[in-house]
């Protein structure tokens, strides 16, 4: 999209300082930028989407007054968020040529933000490391000393990475993205976003905080598609090259041209790779190496697929698929990457561009992206196939999605609103949509029509009439000058002029203030003309009492903080104005249970078991009986696999009822519709519009044909059906799961109280063992949290399998060697066996049928989910209850007497004792933090067969 009319007449010249000696985000104990390394393993609705945010937008640095708060109510209406920002005074930390910057924002008022948190972070972190100290200053052979040092280095990581705690990570889709990262991340130029007439977001693209490893500001991991992935996507674009060659005298304008752009997209690919070799040197000579072929795959692929291979063996991508890249600054960061994954048209060396898969951007100076993920997509509606499934398969592994698109027809946008009812289910409350461009077309035409309509706000109207006000006092000012200055010359008539020329000064100051408000006031009536629009056509997609998350922001007018964009001279939004700090508030309201989450995990489990275990060695004493103690600590490893074994067993119930038996027989049902509809696209459509439709595997769309998905309209009752089978499953299958992971816990609770009956335990410290014991069991019941949330998650992602029209639908994989076969056939005859070949299908009730397959598909993927995730929470489990037995077994152990332990155990009980206060100090602070945090429940008794489960064994 081309940059708005309204940006050109508000947009006056500002330009960035020129500061080329030092950038600003360069720190001094940084060197160089554009270090390339070996790294370790590390949708937007249209193709024509354009990244760019119109560059018109500002920020007024004089709204509001600071009242120094460190918080922001978390149930405050986040379009009020900032009314005690001041946007005067603070230099940005990052940016000494910014006006403004995101540390000027409060925090959202959660515990997550307290900012005592550091402090108890830091003290943790602080006793791992003087426990680590003293086992290096007293080095002996003891393997319980060497596990301690293992664990300490584990567990001296920051308390989200090693409690594993989920990131959350939204993706934006549509127009201007970008722009709008650039925003929120307060970091300008750190995506691409330019009105170039395409999109910059060529391949998915997450932005992040620090990467692991990462030594300066900025660091970008490039993944790339292995070598049978690549030689697929050079087919595809073969194929794509060949298809234009096959121009029907049925295709309109529409299909043409996008048959060309594909055919463009090979041209411009193969030279890319390939440009090396002399047959494809040019644009100009790969179309003639195509045409050569004659349209045949297996006179132009031999060679190609020759070449990516030595490209593969040349670049070192076969030993590996990810490589880094990291500066000082971000100009750096950008010169040393745009080259790796941008797109060029006329490269003279090969690039790699075109096999990119995934990005990874990590940025250090970002206060959102310490706490959040923002991802940026191609478009699903892209050209290129195996963009658009990079694009789905991340989409997978969201939390949040924001629909992007520019605030002049959001309300009554058919894209929008399409995305929303298509996605709205997944994502529930974390799907927003992002209006932006907040600053375009604030013109005299459109206030008058909000003044017609009565749509402007009291602030408007305060505004507007205190500026016809001034306007009127200034005219008559300036009528008053004039006069003066036509009178007779007196000896009072030069300071009477002088007198009246400050005054109409004085009164211009007055009026532009008045107008900057005034406007400022009809960007406000129009976000929230457009998000009374939205939630009128949106409800209807959401449960009762909910409306839509809406955010308008102007991204350029927030950018002219960071002195990157030109300078508003027709007025200037504030920060505040601009809804940026309020979209950053929502963020991280979000993201703030995670990160809770993952220190009360630390404290409970992780670090509570590494000093209890160091206490319990330190303690150790062998004494009479005590192997009658190991074999009680020992009991819960035995039944384990008998607990998961149970759980899949009653896992099958659900699936069987819902799914086996409900859905499949309705199949009869669902061939016999489906045919239908085929035969009336037999009648409806020229057979070749057909073949284009199969050319796509059952998609396609032009301006003479409206688009649609065969495959969708097929599968349409299933998915209604499975649908209504979903969520009474989703409920049934958790309660064999409760019902079993309680049995796991009651087991491990009852280590207490039967160790207790043995007589060898007056001897030894048991409370110790008592906690370490209660911090496993906290840290299994963790495990079993994650595991339901993730298990649900990824039942979701199945369950968008079943709706969603994408490469991994199985409705869509079952009908794939449909098309292949369809596709393959030519001659004569081929029109009537397409028909009878689609109609034979379609009807089939039998196993071949392709409802059949999907929906076995569908129970599958779900046996094979509860399996997986089921045995990968049982090595958890077992893990934790072989570290208890190890630890007990430590305590009691007398085949070790290294007689170098001695030292190291005098010095770790000195410490360990003033640990241990210091611990507990620690916790409690961290308690009342959170119950501060925490909303006033009451609390019922539960009835003790609910507790136990049921019938025990």
């Amino acid at each position: 999209m081309s940059d708005s009319l309204a940006s050109k007449a508000v947009l006056g010249k500002r330009t960035r300082a020129q500061d080329d000696e030092k950038d600003p985000y360069e720190t001094d104990s940084q060197d160089g930028d554009g270090r390339a390394e070996d790294g370790a393993d590390g949708p937007d609705s249209d193709s024509d989407s354009n990244d760019d945010d119109g560059n018109s937008d500002e920020d007024n640095d004089n709204a509001g007054d600071d009242k120094n708060g460190l918080f922001v109510d978390e149930n405050e209406d986040f379009e009020h968020y900032g009314d005690d920002l001041n946007d005067d005074g603070l230099d940005d930390a990052n940016d000494p040529n910014a006006v403004y910057h995101e540390g000027k924002e409060p925090y959202p008022k959660h515990p997550a933000y307290d900012p005592d948190l550091p402090n108890i972070k830091a003290g943790l972190i602080n006793i791992v490391e003087q426990v680590a100290k003293i086992v290096d200053n007293n080095p002996c052979n003891s393997t319980y000393v060497k596990e301690f040092q293992i664990q300490s280095r584990r567990i001296a990581l920051h308390p989200e990475a090693i409690s594993n705690a989920h990131r959350p990570t939204w993706r934006h889709w549509n127009w201007c993205k970008s722009s709008l990262i650039n925003s929120i991340a307060d970091v300008p130029d750190l995506a691409k976003a330019l009105a170039s007439g395409e999109s910059c977001t060529a391949v998915a693209t997450e932005y992040c905080g620090q990467l692991n490893g990462q030594l300066q500001n900025f660091a970008m991991e490039i993944s790339y598609y292995d070598e049978e992935t690549s030689k697929a996507l050079i087919k595809e674009h073969v194929q794509s090259y060949n298809q234009n060659r096959e121009v029907k005298a049925d295709w309109d304008d529409d299909t043409r041209q996008l048959y060309k752009r594909r055919a463009d997209t090979t041209i411009k690919v193969l030279h890319a790779l390939f440009c090396d070799h002399e047959e494809l040197c040019s644009l100009g000579a790969v179309e003639g190496y195509l045409n050569q072929a004659g349209g045949s795959l297996a006179k132009a692929t031999p060679k190609l697929y020759k070449w990516y291979k030595e490209l593969y063996t040349k670049t070192g991508l076969r030993e590996r698929s990810v490589v880094v890249c990291e500066s000082s600054t971000h100009k750096g960061f950008r010169e040393a990457t745009d080259a790796l994954i941008n797109a060029t048209s006329s490269p003279t060396q090969p690039t790699l561009w075109p096999l990119v898969k995934f990005v990874r951007v990590g940025v250090r100076c970002s206060r959102v992206l310490e706490h959040v993920s923002l991802a940026d997509l191609p478009g699903i509606s892209d050209t290129n196939a195996f963009k658009v499934n990079a694009a789905n398969d991340c989409l997978r592994q969201c939390d949040g999605l924001w629909i992007v698109a520019p605030i002049g027809r959001a309300a009554n946008n058919t894209t929008v609103g399409n995305l929303f009812s298509k996605y709205e289910e997944s994502f529930r409350e974390n799907i927003a949509i992002i209006c932006t461009r907040a600053e375009d077309d604030i013109s005299p035409a459109l206030a008058s029509h909000y003044e017609t309509e009565k749509q402007t706000s009291a602030a408007y109207d305060k505004a507007a009439n205190k500026s016809r006000d001034i306007h009127v006092k200034l005219n008559q000012a300036k009528r008053t000058l004039q006069l003066r200055k036509s009178s007779k010359n007196t000896k009072e008539k030069s300071k009477q002029v002088k007198q009246h020329q400050r005054e109409v000064k004085k009164l211009e100051k007055q009026k532009a203030k008045a107008e900057n408000e005034r406007l400022c006031g009809l960007v406000d009536a129009r976000n929230r003309f457009v998000k009374q629009g939205l939630e009128r056509e949106l409800k209807g997609h959401l449960p009762p009492g909910r409306n839509p998350t809406v955010f308008c922001v102007s991204n350029a007018h927030y950018l002219s903080f960071k002195e990157v964009t030109e300078k508003a001279t027709v007025f200037q939004l504030s920060a505040k104005q601009t809804g940026i700090p309020a979209l950053r508030a929502y963020l991280l309201t979000l993201a703030a249970p995670g990160i809770l989450q993952a220190l009360e995990d630390y404290v409970k489990h992780h670090f509570l078991v590494f000093l209890k275990g160091v206490q319990l060695w330190v303690i150790r004493k062998n004494v009479e009986g005590a192997s009658a103690l190991l074999e009680v600590v020992k009991q819960p490893q035995l039944t384990l696999g008998t607990r998961f074994e149970q759980y899949l067993a009653e896992f099958r119930e659900p699936v069987d009822a819902r799914f086996c038996s409900h859905v499949s027989n309705r199949i009869p049902h669902f061939a016999s519709e489906a045919t239908s509809i085929w035969d009336d696209k037999v009648h409806k459509y020229h057979w070749g519009t057909r073949r284009a439709f199969i050319a796509h595997n059952g998609k396609h769309d032009t301006s003479m044909c409206p688009k649609e998905s065969w495959n969708m309209q097929f599968w349409q009752e299933p998915k209604a059906t499975l649908s209504k089978s979903w969520t009474p499953f989703k409920r049934a299958q958790e309660k064999p799961f409760s019902r079993q992971m309680r049995r796991i816990v009651v087991e491990m609770r009852a280590m207490e109280e039967i160790s207790m009956e043995q007589p060898a335990v007056t001897n030894l410290e048991m409370d110790s063992f008592y906690q370490l014991l209660h911090g496993h069991i906290a840290g299994v019941e963790r495990a079993f949290r994650d595991h339901q949330v993730e298990f649900n998650t990824q039942l979701g992602n199945i369950r968008l399998d079943t709706t969603l029209d994408n490469h991994t639908n199985f409705f869509v994989t079952a009908m794939q060697p449909v098309y292949d076969i369809l596709k393959a056939d030519s001659g004569t005859g081929y029109v009537k066996r397409q028909e009878k070949l689609m109609h034979d299908v379609l009807s089939r009730v039998n196993e071949k049928s392709p409802f059949r397959v999907a929906l076995e598909s569908t129970i599958s993927a779900i046996y094979e989910l509860a399996k997986m995730q089921s045995d990968a929470l049982e090595a958890k489990v077992s893990d934790s209850l072989r570290e208890i037995w190890g630890h007990f077994n430590g305590m009691i152990d007398p085949d070790e007497q290294d007689p170098a332990e001695q030292p190291l155990r005098e010095e770790l009980r000195i410490f360990v004792e003033t640990a241990d206060h210091t611990f507990n100090k620690l916790r409690e602070n961290l308690t009342r933090i959170t119950v501060k945090g925490k909303p006033k429940v009451k609390v019922e008794e539960v009835p003790a067969e609910d507790l136990d489960g049921g019938d025990e064994e």
